[in-house]
């Protein structure tokens, strides 16, 4: 029987080590802002659980000086250009550790799109840029 508070445990570190991953390469500040599952379910008795659907928003950071119309969109294309390549290759095994798909063979479910972008000239950073992230956690029987 899977502990599934020790599970989400695990996804909490993992998405913070992910995050962390993302700044060191990307060098664009981060914020995880909510994170939360919904329960996946396919058999026939809804007590068995199958896995997590899991969420998490995300904020990134840039210093945009000029307030000019391609500026801001070259950065926003700079901050995405850089994300996916990390998160469409990334997935939680069953116990909610991350790893790295090796093959090329993406067996996972994820999703990645921006939510929502801000800029004021007056905050440091300017540009506020908001993702959602999702992928499953399968729970496979061993």
């Amino acid at each position: 029987m899977r502990n599934l508070d020790e599970v989400k445990n695990n996804v909490k570190l993992s998405t913070k080590a992910l995050f962390y991953l993302i700044e060191a390469q990307t060098g664009f500040k981060s914020k995880i802002t909510n994170l939360e599952y919904t329960d996946l379910v396919f058999t026939a008795t809804p007590h068995d659980l199958d896995g997590y659907e899991y969420y998490v928003t995300v904020k990134f950071y840039s210093d945009v000086s000029d307030p000019d119309g391609p500026v801001i969109g070259n950065t926003i294309a700079r901050i995405q250009n850089s994300l996916y390549p990390i998160l469409k290759e990334m997935y939680l095994d069953g116990d909610g550790k991350l790893k790295r798909e090796e093959d090329g063979f993406f067996n996972h479910d994820n999703f990645f799109y921006v939510k929502e972008v801000t800029y004021d000239h007056e905050r440091e950073p300017s540009l506020e840029m908001t993702f959602n992230f999702g992928l499953n956690i399968y729970f496979y029987e061993d």
